[in-house]
């Protein structure tokens, strides 16, 4: 096996382990942005 299939395949393992580690339905990228906006979130109404 070559040096490139190598680590294409052990990206491909820690990607998985990371999707099979999350506990909710959406990533850390987007809870860190739903975090940031949650300020804004609490001040909305419903008509």
């Amino acid at each position: 096996m070559t040096e490139r299939e190598t680590k294409m395949m052990s990206r491909i393992v820690r990607k998985k382990k990371l999707c099979n580690g999350q506990k909710k339905k959406y990533g850390p990228l987007v809870k860190v942005r739903f975090d940031a906006n949650k300020k804004d979130y609490v001040e909305w109404q419903f008509i």
